[in-house]
């Protein structure tokens, strides 16, 4: 599924994408969340922003917006409680 989900954000369709999406295994969520906060931050028009903001939605459950920052913010704070938890 991951290398599917790498292809599908090269060159597939936005229903490509979130079919990869909902395959993807939980451990590679967050590697996942990575690259469209990417394309999320590349994104230089509305539509764009629009596209990866609903793939993040499907992928995390969460509606953060446009923000790249507000992402990576999430994600960062996210990576903080899984160590928390490892201790």
């Amino acid at each position: 599924p991951w290398e599917s989900f790498e292809k599908a954000v090269v060159d597939g369709s936005m229903d490509q994408i979130y079919i990869c999406i909902q395959l993807l295994d939980e451990k590679d969520h967050d590697r996942a969340a990575t690259i469209l906060i990417q394309k999320l931050a590349n994104a230089k028009t509305v539509e764009g922003k629009t596209y990866a903001h609903n793939l993040l939605k499907a992928l995390t459950g969460q509606a953060l917006g446009t923000d790249p920052r507000r992402w990576e913010v999430w994600l960062q704070a996210r990576d903080t409680e899984r160590d928390k938890k490892k201790k």
